[in-house]
């Protein structure tokens, strides 16, 4: 769902009646960021027990300590934090400052060392692509199952920014055996790579056969890209 207005009632009411239809084992929560709302730990309590995993996707600058370690205890939370490197220089089109970065970096180590479900999105860029094996290598240093996800495109002041080369996630996908806790389909890294360099789409997307959107009102809607 996208909560673009918190009645938490409503929202309940919708998620219940969607998963009565679709029993979907994934619920995805997202915003806007989502931790802007005041009412919104309240709303994950509610909806903690309703699918086997309820994944929060955040920029991570609203979490602090007290937030995560209460979204362990609710056991099925689990986090996807949009970042683009373990440097300031690879999120400069995230973050308008260090500071801001250093945040979300230390929120996300927080989660590595806790015992939260998390992953990691990426956006795959000019200002990161050069160090992009650096980062996985580095979250593959801590040991457990964090997996990333690229995207392949920013929009950067209604332009499309990407990066122009592709050699780095080559080489991730050659060596994606080495990092099966953090890259998990070698076939779509190597479908980025191959999209930066072609700019065009080597994997159809079958989302709407197994993604179903709901806003906060309890519209459908079938493409992810509407979160």
């Amino acid at each position: 769902p996208i909560i673009s207005s918190l009645d938490i009632n409503k929202v309940i009411k919708t998620v219940n009646r969607a998963q009565q239809i679709w029993n979907a084992p994934i619920l995805r929560l997202s915003g806007g960021e989502i931790f802007l709302y005041s009412k919104v730990m309240t709303l994950f309590r509610e909806l903690k027990n309703l699918a086997p995993v309820v994944e929060v996707i955040t920029n991570g600058t609203r979490l602090n300590r007290e937030i995560i370690d209460a979204l362990i205890e609710m056991k099925t939370i689990h986090l996807k934090i949009s970042l683009d490197g373990h440097l300031y220089s690879m999120n400069r089109h995230r973050f308008p400052n260090p500071g801001l970065f250093n945040v979300v970096y230390d929120n996300l180590v927080h989660c590595i060392q806790s015992d939260i479900g998390l992953s990691i999105m990426s956006v795959v860029s000019s200002v990161n692509i050069e160090y992009l094996v650096d980062f996985v290598e580095l979250i593959a240093g801590f040991k457990r199952q964090i997996p990333i996800y690229f995207l392949p495109v920013r929009h950067v002041f209604g332009k499309i920014e990407k990066a122009s080369d592709a050699t780095p996630l080559v080489l991730l996908a050659e060596k994606s055996h080495q990092f099966r806790d953090v890259l998990f389909s070698p076939r779509y890294i190597e479908s980025v790579a191959s999209f930066l360099m072609t700019n065009e789409r080597t994997i159809d997307c079958f989302a709407q056969k197994y993604v179903v959107g709901l806003d906060f009102s309890g519209d459908v809607g079938l493409c992810p890209c509407g979160f």
